[in-house]
């Protein structure tokens, strides 16, 4: 009933919502229903033809109820950083709180000067 494709395919998308709940959850009061919720999409655990069916007539509703809680996707970074630069610094071309607070300042004494 399930080829090998297909198996693979839903394997991947259970370790996958498995690995989203344990790095973005960290209620375990929470994450024990949905580690529950995501094991009905475990193929693995689908013994008869009619645990299989169910299975993936199910699996879409699943999926979608996971993702409200866990998301799908990565959010992608806005900007790449130096592979010198140190976490928590701001990239080169970036300003830095300093520039800003010194712009802002700037700008307000001109504002007052043209009155």
């Amino acid at each position: 009933m399930l080829g090998s494709e297909q198996l693979g395919r839903l394997r991947g998308q259970y370790a996958a919502a498995l690995a989203r709940i344990g790095r973005r959850i960290t209620d375990v009061t929470l994450a024990e229903p949905l580690r529950a919720l995501a094991e009905r999409i475990n193929p693995d655990a689908w013994v008869t033809e009619d645990d299989v069916r169910q299975g993936l007539q199910g699996a879409p509703a699943v999926q979608e109820e996971l993702a409200r809680h866990v998301g799908y996707r990565r959010r992608r970074r806005r900007r790449s950083r130096p592979a010198d630069a140190q976490p928590g610094q701001p990239a080169p071309d970036a300003p830095s709180e300093a520039d800003s607070e010194l712009e802002t300042e700037g700008e307000e004494e001109e504002e007052g000067e043209a009155e």
